[in-house]
Protein backbone atom coordinates (compact mmCIF):
# COMPACT_ATOMS: atom_id res chain seq x y z
CA UNK A 1 0.00 0.00 0.00
CA UNK A 2 2.46 2.54 1.01
CA UNK A 3 4.34 1.85 -2.26
CA UNK A 4 1.05 2.60 -4.45
CA UNK A 5 0.76 5.95 -2.47
CA UNK A 6 4.57 6.70 -2.92
CA UNK A 7 4.15 5.75 -6.84
CA UNK A 8 0.71 8.21 -6.67
CA UNK A 9 2.61 11.09 -4.87
CA UNK A 10 5.70 11.30 -7.24
CA UNK A 11 3.58 11.17 -10.68
CA UNK A 12 1.42 13.48 -9.72
CA UNK A 13 4.30 15.89 -8.56
CA UNK A 14 6.06 14.74 -12.16
CA UNK A 15 3.00 16.19 -13.81
CA UNK A 16 3.40 19.07 -12.33
CA UNK A 17 6.52 19.64 -12.73
CA UNK A 18 6.15 19.31 -16.26
CA UNK A 19 3.27 21.54 -16.29
CA UNK A 20 5.18 24.08 -14.20
CA UNK A 21 8.38 24.11 -15.58
CA UNK A 22 9.51 25.40 -19.32
CA UNK A 23 12.65 24.43 -20.73
CA UNK A 24 14.13 25.83 -23.63
CA UNK A 25 15.20 23.26 -26.25
CA UNK A 26 17.42 26.05 -28.24
CA UNK A 27 20.47 27.65 -25.65
CA UNK A 28 22.20 30.68 -27.09
CA UNK A 29 24.81 32.77 -26.57
CA UNK A 30 23.30 35.05 -24.11
CA UNK A 31 21.85 31.79 -21.78
CA UNK A 32 25.33 30.84 -21.69
CA UNK A 33 26.75 33.70 -20.57
CA UNK A 34 24.30 34.24 -17.97
CA UNK A 35 25.02 30.66 -16.58
CA UNK A 36 28.94 31.23 -16.90
CA UNK A 37 28.53 34.61 -15.30
CA UNK A 38 26.28 33.13 -11.87
CA UNK A 39 29.47 30.16 -11.78
CA UNK A 40 32.25 32.83 -12.19
CA UNK A 41 30.82 36.14 -10.96
CA UNK A 42 32.14 37.39 -13.84
CA UNK A 43 29.95 40.41 -15.62
CA UNK A 44 27.65 38.91 -18.36
CA UNK A 45 28.75 42.52 -19.95
CA UNK A 46 32.40 41.45 -19.75
CA UNK A 47 31.92 37.83 -21.13
CA UNK A 48 30.19 39.89 -24.70
CA UNK A 49 32.72 42.20 -25.41
CA UNK A 50 32.58 40.14 -28.54
CA UNK A 51 29.31 41.51 -29.00
CA UNK A 52 30.38 45.40 -28.44
CA UNK A 53 33.15 45.16 -30.73
CA UNK A 54 31.03 44.10 -34.10
CA UNK A 55 29.00 46.80 -33.05
CA UNK A 56 31.44 49.85 -32.78
CA UNK A 57 32.32 48.16 -36.65
CA UNK A 58 29.45 48.11 -38.14
CA UNK A 59 29.53 51.37 -39.96
CA UNK A 60 33.06 49.95 -41.48
CA UNK A 61 30.93 46.42 -43.12
CA UNK A 62 27.85 48.28 -44.18
CA UNK A 63 29.73 50.24 -46.45
CA UNK A 64 31.62 47.23 -47.58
Amino acid sequence: MERLRLDEEYNQAKSKWLQETRIDSVVDEEAIAKLVSNWTGIPVSRMLEGEAEKLLQMEERIHE
